[in-house]
Parts: C-alpha cells; structure tokens; sequence
C-alpha cells in the first residue's frame, strides 16, 4: 500500500494502518476494516521508504492474502505507469481520487474525484524537489492519492509520433499537501504531487 509518510507519523503515533476494503463483490455495502501492522516484533519499522528519505511518500507490504479473504480490490501496475518517452505539457488534465473527509461516500466505501491541470513543466522536479504541482482544490483527507491522467489522441511521443493506444489512463503520482505560501497570503490551491517512479525506487519493479 501506498501513502505519505507524513500519515503514518502522524501526531496520534499509530502502531498501525486501518484500510477498509470491500468484502462483496456484488454488495459494495459490504466492507471490513484490515490492521497493516508498521512495526514488527522487535519495534523495527515495516514501512520502505525513500534512500535517503526525500520524499513524502512511503509503502506498507500486504503481508496477507486480501483475495484469499475474500477482499475485493484493484491495484496498479507497471502498465498503469506514464511511458519515459511521453511527455505531458503543463495545463494537461489530472484526477485525483481520493478520500476527503466528511465527503466520499462511506455507504460504499468509494472515492471521489476532483479535476485539476499540471501547473508546473512535467516532468522537470519542481525546485528540485521530487513532486511537480497540481492545480486542484483538494479538501483534507486527500493526501496519499493517486493522481492520474487520461489517455488523449492529440499526444505525441518525443520523436513526435504517435503513442500506441493502450490504457485508457496512467499514473502520474501521488498527491501530498498543499503547496505552501507566505504567512498571510491567501491558499494557492497548488499542490505537491510526488512522482510515480518514486514508487518503483522504493518497492522495485511493479508487477
């Protein structure tokens, strides 16, 4: 499972992450709260992370069976992942799916999503940091979501050909925080997004 680091060490200093997960396929209404155990036995941590830690995101192995348990979910991919020689402008369209608070719906257990643009050259790290910024109004409980683009025709790859029609959207990210401004300035709704990649860094390659 993917999410920030900032989550998992929070003020509240969990020993463990609560996911909820649908446990009926025909009956979305049907869901159980599973524990990720982030320390093992001896108080060592079992999330991976970032080396050295440079970014606001982590991953927490599945250490059971979800499907075996009859949980019902999907994950992404290695083709889900933006191609290398694909590249995005900025202005190009996002979604973000998440689980803002007091807002998805919890009968269900489904996200929402909210529309946003690139707002800074993809994929050039945005000063340098290992997230480029998203233009997007996303309410609190958004951090760790995924950020995904839609596939669109009009795209061309580097040598300015076409790209092969494939998946109908990729990931870009995954979303943080807000970015943030000077004391007293009102909110610029941008906010970091840190770059897919970084995921296969920490975990190796996706399957």
């Amino acid at each position: 499972m993917i999410t920030n680091r900032h989550v998992i060490l929070s003020k509240h200093f969990a020993n463990v992450a609560r996911i909820r997960l649908h446990s009926d396929e025909h009956d979305l209404r049907e869901n159980q709260y599973h524990d990720l155990n982030l320390y093992d036995e001896r108080g060592r941590k079992r999330w991976v992370e970032p080396n050295p830690i440079s970014a606001d995101i982590v991953g927490i192995p599945l250490e059971d069976d979800f499907h075996r348990k009859g949980y019902y979910f999907k994950n992404f991919n290695a083709i889900n992942l933006l191609p290398n020689n694909i590249r995005l402008h900025v202005g190009e369209d996002v979604i973000v799916m998440g689980y803002p608070l007091g807002i998805f719906d919890d009968t269900h257990n489904l996200p929402i999503s909210r529309n946003g643009i690139i707002a800074s050259a993809y994929p050039i790290p945005f000063k340098r940091n290992q997230f480029f910024l998203v233009d997007s109004y996303l309410e609190e409980g958004t951090s760790g979501s995924p950020v995904i683009t839609k596939f669109k025709e009009s795209w061309r790859m580097i040598d300015g050909s076409k790209p092969p029609v494939g998946f109908s959207f990729f990931l870009l990210g995954v979303n943080s925080a807000t970015f943030p401004v000077e004391e007293g300035e009102p909110p610029a709704e941008l906010n970091a997004v840190y770059f897919a990649s970084i995921i296969e860094s920490m975990t190796g390659p996706l399957s």
